[in-house]
């Protein structure tokens, strides 16, 4: 009888270990329920403008906020909060505001920030947002007060714009110093040539006075120019 006990143990475990392991391999494989993207990967520098794209798998009400390294938060879908914000799964949707292709501008600001975009079932709850039919910029800044960083931040407001149900995607951004280089610059040229000494070049010319010369020169003067480094984004 020990021999049998000691078969059917294992086989228990088995068993009874079996089912809690299944549910998190289907979790692992089951779908995001909406995907967000931003141009150049999210790698950005000052005065750039950013492009934001997201694909939600089924219908629902879309919500998508931004908070920029400067602390600010500001709502980016639906553009205005009376606006309504459902939305078809399985389609892209470029968020862009009233100027019709860019989603925001990063002037004067470096740093990190974030993004998110969350769909729900439910309608969104905006009343507590809203003055004279645009987003209270001042309620977006007290609801932003949770002193986390920026995804957390963002899934605060979500929580308060959305409720406690809701499905999301979040990517994180940096914005960098434009790089500036200086050095000389050559250049050649034809024109005339002021000098003291001698000249060469052309017709006419002076020697131990002032003279003139007309012909073929070489100006080296300092430049100050911007580097962009790396390949730009698809969009």
């Amino acid at each position: 009888m020990s021999v049998v006990r000691r078969t059917l143990f294992p086989i228990a475990v088995i068993a009874l270990t079996a089912p809690l392991v299944a549910p998190a391999a289907a979790q692992e494989q089951a779908p995001r329920p909406i995907r967000l993207e931003l141009n150049d990967n999210g790698r950005f520098e000052v005065g750039d403008r950013a492009k934001v794209a997201v694909t939600p798998v089924d219908d629902g009400y879309l919500l998508v906020v931004v908070a920029h390294p400067d602390g600010r938060v500001r709502v980016l879908f639906p553009r205005d909060p009376g606006d309504d914000a459902f939305v078809r799964g399985g389609r892209e949707l470029r968020i862009a505001p009233r100027d019709g292709k860019y989603a925001f501008d990063l002037v004067g600001e470096t740093g990190g920030g974030a993004v998110l975009a969350a769909i729900a079932a439910q309608p969104l709850r905006t009343e507590a947002f809203t003055v004279n039919g645009r987003w209270d910029l001042a309620e977006l800044g007290r609801a932003d007060s949770t002193g986390g960083g920026a995804d957390a931040r963002l899934l605060a407001l979500a929580d308060r714009l959305v409720g406690d149900r809701f499905g999301y995607d979040l990517r994180e951004f940096s914005v960098g110093e434009r790089a500036v280089s200086a050095g000389p610059y050559v250049g050649l040229g034809m024109g005339p040539a002021w000098g003291w000494g001698p000249g060469w070049g052309g017709w006419g010319g002076g020697w131990g006075g002032w003279g003139w010369a007309w012909g073929p020169r070489v100006v080296v003067t300092p430049r100050v120019g911007v580097i962009r480094g790396g390949r730009r984004g698809r969009w």
